[in-house]
């Protein structure tokens, strides 16, 4: 799905369920209605074909709130920065699997993960090999769904413009650019990367 991503346009059925708001919001509030209403249409067709219990579905965003804070919709809550930073406001997201014979409805993870697990999860499940040996960046995540494991094994990189993060488990990297000092924070204790640790 593209929506809720700019430019936002939503059909007038679902803006009409945000009256009393402004045009853009509107349109942001329909974008999403519509999406939820459309994620529910792939749930019930799988239902309907009798998939639903083996199939995967996979749902996130692929970054953080878009515009300024304040003046655009969505939210980082806690979190530094939105979209386009590599700060956590930017590129942590809430994840979601259903797949109701393999994951417990309700079940709750604060495992990191990235869509780059994707691939490697549903070839491990699938039993499949690579075609050849590509280097992968992501892992399989069928101990955290099936053994329900809490630490991750791999760090994740990421990678936008001139800015560079580099995480695991607990702590993570990051620079603005290249030859500037990198900034340590640890995750578990301060999400909002309030207090670099670099020095110590």
């Amino acid at each position: 799905f593209h929506a809720p991503h700019l430019p936002v346009v939503a059909g007038a059925d679902d803006q009409a369920l945000y009256p009393g708001t402004d045009l853009y919001e509107r349109n942001y509030f329909g974008c999403i209605s519509a999406l939820d209403r459309e994620v529910g249409r792939i749930r019930a067709n799988l239902r309907e074909w009798g998939v639903a219990e083996d199939t995967m579905v996979w749902f996130c965003s692929d970054n953080g709130p878009e515009g300024k804070a304040g003046s655009a919709p969505g939210s980082a809550a806690i979190l530094r920065g939105r979209k386009r930073d590599l700060y956590e406001g930017g590129i942590r997201v809430p994840g979601i699997l259903e797949c109701p014979r393999r994951v417990e409805a309700g079940s709750v993870t604060s495992f990191a993960a990235f869509t780059s697990d994707y691939l490697p999860t549903i070839v491990d499940f699938l039993g499949l090999t690579y075609p050849d040996d590509r280097p992968i960046d992501g892992i399989s995540l069928r101990s955290v769904i099936e053994e329900g494991a809490s630490v991750r094994p791999a760090p994740m990189g990421f990678l936008y413009r001139s800015r560079a993060a580099w995480t695991e488990q607990r702590f993570k990297l990051y620079r603005d650019k290249p030859g500037q000092d990198w900034q340590l924070y640890d995750l578990a204790e301060d999400p909002s990367e309030k207090n670099d640790l670099a020095d110590r």
